[in-house]
């Protein structure tokens, strides 16, 4: 298969769909399309803002690229008729949010499914187009997803077309290299199909530099899409499990959850990854999924206590500081409270469910001010609360400037940058010089000995975190 004759579509161009416009636009003809009119403007023009680190620049020699290619599109952004009838792989990455009572929303899937019948309908041609699903969906979704296209169609799935799910495990912040260099690859679908698949990754990454492909895991729709939720699942329960450890050995003078998560991540059947304490787990993923499995194992009548505990465990985690602010001052009102990092993770642009921005609304509605710095958030992050809280939420231009003048610092994103800060940072430049370290990403020894009052996740020392029934912020 010569891999610079592939045309590819992506339907739904959030944050995978960018992605794989990225990677896959280098040497392939792409077709983008989306609901959204600014999102393919952007693509259209070549002026996609991307925090996630390589993508923008990727994009943009995609855009460069593709603008001379006027036989296939005069843009890169399409109509629906445009990738349907021309795109040999129909990637299909458009978004599940969830609704108020945890389980998933399929809308956006149903929506997709038939416009593509209604569209493959018109298609002709020689070459059968493969749809790779790969929206995060619940066991079942694909092959209603086909019956939708078949029904539209009146094509049938495994003769005129193939519809094949394929799960992403992308990390915010690291989606480049694990398109790249993914550790798995799970397909599923016909034999045939999923053969026909692996084929196409593989000539991928024979042609593709600085990328290689991991496992490939071929089996059926069901399996595949269980693959997904278990998977995320599993990781998300790490991290409320270490988070418990770090809780006690929070209250033992001399222990470190740091050297505990080190120890046991020696072993093979555990591994280091996803063990680092912390103020949880946030973004789009793992609290969505973990309720949509629970909910969907729920109505199947089982018992999905587990997989509730892990997600109550998380929730928990992100009263913390607030735990040690109490302990601290007795009353907000006056107090200046320093936030560092918005985001839920670094390396990314999403607030979204972030610890941070519960934690700055909690300090804010006890009376603190409270000043912010991140690198990368967006300023509509902090819009409601600008309103609702009018002078007393300041954004600042770096870390120091949002520690001046400051009682007590809240680290809860860990930015390379936060780790630089130096003793004389807290000494010199706050009023009084408490820090909480949410993410674990200063030297507490060197804290210590310098002055600064220092509390970490899972770090014991004679500042226990306190558990008192009497918190307001119980």
């Amino acid at each position: 298969m010569g891999y610079d004759s592939k045309r590819i579509g992506i339907i739904g161009m959030g944050y995978v769909g960018l992605a794989l416009a990225g990677v896959y636009g280098q040497s392939n003809y792409i077709y983008c399309l989306d609901i959204n009119p600014h999102i393919l403007t952007d693509i259209q023009n070549g002026t996609v803002k991307c925090a996630e680190p390589e993508l923008e620049e990727l994009l943009k020699i995609v855009h460069d690229k593709k603008k001379h290619i006027v036989q296939l599109s005069q843009t890169m952004s399409a109509k629906p008729r445009e990738v349907v009838e021309r795109a040999d792989y129909i990637f299909v990455t458009v978004g599940t949010p969830s609704l108020e009572n945890g389980e998933i929303s399929l809308g956006h899937v149903w929506a997709v499914a038939e416009t593509i019948g209604k569209e493959l309908q018109y298609r002709t041609g020689w070459k059968t187009p493969y749809i790779i699903l790969k929206s995060t969906v619940l066991p079942g979704t694909t092959r209603k997803f086909v019956n939708i296209i078949e029904k539209y169609s009146k094509k049938k799935e495994g003769e005129d077309f193939f519809v094949v799910y394929s799960p992403e495990f992308l990390r915010e912040g690291r989606a480049v290299f694990d398109l790249k260099n993914p550790n798995k690859i799970v397909l599923g679908g016909r034999p045939y199909a999923v053969k026909h698949m692996q084929a196409f990754f593989e000539d991928f990454y024979k042609n593709t530099k600085d990328a290689t492909s991991g496992t490939f895991f071929l089996t059926n729709y069901v399996n595949a899409e269980m693959i997904k939720y278990a998977n995320n699942c599993f990781l998300a329960s790490k991290i409320s499990f270490i988070n418990q450890i770090a809780n006690i050995c929070a209250k033992i003078p001399g222990a470190d959850v740091n050297n505990i998560a080190m120890a046991i991540g020696l072993d093979h059947r555990i591994s280091p990854q996803f063990l680092r304490a912390g103020l949880g787990f946030g973004g789009s993923c793992f609290t969505k999924d973990l309720e949509a499995l629970a909910n969907y194992g729920d109505k199947m009548g089982v018992s999905t206590d587990f997989l509730w505990e892990i997600d109550t465990v998380n929730l928990e985690q992100r009263e913390l500081p607030l735990h040690i602010i109490n302990n601290v001052f007795s009353d907000l009102k006056g107090k200046t409270i320093a936030v560092l990092g918005l985001t839920f993770k670094p390396n990314t642009d999403d607030v979204r469910d972030s610890p941070a921005l519960q934690i700055v609304r909690l300090l804010l509605s006890y009376g603190a001010t409270v000043t912010v710095y991140d690198p990368k958030a967006p300023d509509k992050a902090l819009a409601d609360v600008v309103v609702k809280y009018p002078g007393k939420i300041i954004r600042l231009p770096s870390a120091k400037y949002a520690l001046k003048g400051a009682d007590f610092a809240v680290i809860c994103t860990e930015w390379e940058e936060f780790s630089r800060l130096e003793a004389d940072d807290f000494m010199l430049l706050m009023e009084s010089p408490y820090v909480f370290d949410g993410r674990r990403v200063l030297d507490p020894e060197k804290l210590i000995k310098a002055g600064v009052h220092y509390y970490g996740v899972g770090y014991g020392n004679s500042n226990a975190i306190p558990r008192t029934e009497t918190s307001p912020f119980n």
